[in-house]
């Protein structure tokens, strides 16, 4: 994998992408430092277009697929012809379909920040009583009342989330995964209708 070191994209562009970078390192817990470019050997091709992944983001589904990689640092020279088409915004859609990769992580990711929340509501509202009752001098009138809703909010907010989260993950199970193998006849198909119209 061609593993970017120098880059010629103007600092909006580079800075956009290491924080792409960085929030995918946090919610998905792996480290991506590479790109499309690659070179791969046939076995691992024929693996990699088994890989329903692979049809949303090369990169990521090389990662999760568990394959040897080796990085090669490399400097990104100057395009020989044409503009480049990745923009703030097909970035972010780049960036969305590499985490979306690793939906399953995500959600226990977020299913342990529910749990965790619930133990903090769990423990906070009886030692708020607890404020309250036996030391209601040092408070302002209806602070208990405001935390203890606002920590329930917040609680069923995060809840209602994640469990509609989980829901979507565990219905797209049930629906048939697009593999590159089988199903990049019709893509291009279409492909070559685009560009005989053109011609």
């Amino acid at each position: 994998m061609a593993q970017r070191r120098k880059r010629t994209e103007n600092f909006t562009f580079r800075f956009s992408y290491l924080v792409y970078k960085a929030v995918f390192q946090v919610v998905t817990g792996k480290k991506i430092s590479f790109g499309n470019f690659s070179l791969t050997s046939r076995g691992y091709a024929r693996r990699l277009v088994m890989i329903p992944d692979l049809w949303n983001n090369l990169a990521a589904a090389i990662l999760r697929s568990k394959l040897p990689v080796d990085k090669a640092p490399i400097d990104r020279g100057q395009r020989y012809a044409g503009k480049s088409k990745m923009n703030f915004v097909s970035l972010t859609v780049h960036g969305m379909s590499g985490i979306s990769v690793y939906a399953e992580t995500i959600y226990v990711r977020l299913l342990l920040v529910t749990i965790a929340l619930v133990a903090i509501t769990v423990l906070s509202i009886p030692i708020l009583l607890v404020l309250r009752i036996y030391y209601p001098v040092h408070a302002t009138p209806g602070w208990a009342t405001t935390v203890t809703f606002g920590l329930i909010i917040i609680f069923l907010q995060v809840f209602l989330t994640t469990l509609s989260s989980i829901l979507m993950i565990l219905n797209n199970r049930v629906q048939r995964l697009v593999l590159p193998f089988t199903d990049y006849l019709p893509y291009v198909a279409a492909k070559r209708m685009i560009w005989e119209r053109l011609r």
